[in-house]
């Protein structure tokens, strides 16, 4: 089985693929010209008030539950949900979320958590349960979890939201009052 699962981890499957297009799209796909700055389609959605960074939210909880059925562990699975949480409370600070959003692409990080994983001798010596394909070696429902985290996350970002979003509304009220 730790055989399966390596070769498994080693081996690019057409059906995650998407992944790694999708997260270079949201992080790095263009690039200014004259420079080596590259950037995405995260930020300039982030620009969006309020709905941008939902919409950014979404994305990168779906790259990490893509990169979940490529199979990982728990513990780089906790690190992509970190990246994207920091991320998204950054996010939400008008203007600096945005130019945040060009610099600490947390979908490129995530994918690169993902490579450094696939690349390790022996995915058991990891000392964390090995997920494949949603499901764990040791039988426990890590997809579930996994749901459960970013259900809360997405709770937890919805507050503040709204809190941001009535801050923002109160201080530019003051303004043009």
């Amino acid at each position: 089985m730790a055989n399966y699962a390596s070769n498994y981890l080693k081996q690019p499957t057409k059906k995650t693929d998407w992944v790694d297009s999708f997260a270079k799209l949201l992080d790095s796909q263009f690039r200014i010209p004259g420079t080596d700055i590259r950037f995405g389609l995260d930020p300039i959605i982030g620009l969006i008030p309020g709905l941008g960074d939902v919409i950014g939210y979404i994305a990168s909880a779906t790259i990490v539950l893509g990169i979940v059925q490529k199979g990982v562990s728990g513990k780089v699975i906790f690190q992509m949900l970190g990246n994207i949480l920091l991320d998204m409370l950054i996010g939400l600070v008008p203007v600096l979320g945005s130019f945040f959003d060009f610099v600490y692409k947390a979908n490129d990080r995530n994918i690169q958590l993902l490579k450094e994983y696939q690349h390790q001798k022996d995915p058991d010596a990891v000392g964390d349960t090995l997920i494949v394909d949603g499901t764990s070696k040791k039988g426990s429902n890590t997809g579930l979890i996994i749901i459960s985290v970013l259900a809360a996350l997405v709770i937890i970002f919805a507050f503040l939201l709204f809190l941001v979003t009535a801050i923002t509304m109160k201080f530019l009220g003051g303004l043009f009052a």
